[in-house]
């Protein structure tokens, strides 16, 4: 893994706070870019390969008057940094189980694109979305070949 993409998870990490069993933080990229001495692209292209090793997730935030606030980056899952070669860093995320929340950020665009040639209802949406969260952890294909069967399902039935 690129020493940058570690520099970022552990400036994550070291300002994040937990609540709920979670770690997340509201920083603006301007922010982490000054406080990291990189450009804020730097930091774009960082964050987008911790979102797709499914490390962080990134949530806009919006002010009570409807204008854009910082992001809330919240860290999906902790992992250990070392250089013991067991790092989950360089391995192919493609094979590697995945839980409900480590795939959305990579599947979401996927699955919406998938949804949208469908006429659904609100509760078929929501049937649809509680039964993928009882999935247990699986590889991205595995994802994929899940949410093929339960939309044939949903939609049959």
């Amino acid at each position: 893994m690129h020493s940058g993409v570690e520099q970022l998870y552990r400036y994550l990490s070291r300002h994040s706070q937990r609540q709920g069993g979670k770690r997340f933080l509201w920083r603006y990229l301007k922010r982490i870019a000054a406080d990291l001495q990189v450009t804020v692209r730097t930091v774009q292209r960082r964050m987008k390969k911790l979102v797709e090793l499914g490390l962080v997730v990134i949530e806009p935030t919006f002010f009570r008057h409807g204008g854009r606030s910082a992001n809330r980056y919240v860290l999906v899952r902790e992992v250990e940094l070392g250089g013991d070669g067991g790092s989950p860093w360089g391995h192919d995320i493609s094979r590697k189980p995945l839980s409900y929340h480590q795939m959305v950020p990579l599947l979401g665009s996927w699955l919406q694109e998938l949804l949208s040639g469908y006429e659904w209802s609100e509760n078929q949406l929501l049937a649809f979305d509680r039964r993928l969260r009882r999935l247990g952890p699986m590889p991205l294909e595995a994802w994929k070949k899940a949410a093929e069967q339960l939309i044939d399902d949903l939609h049959e039935g």
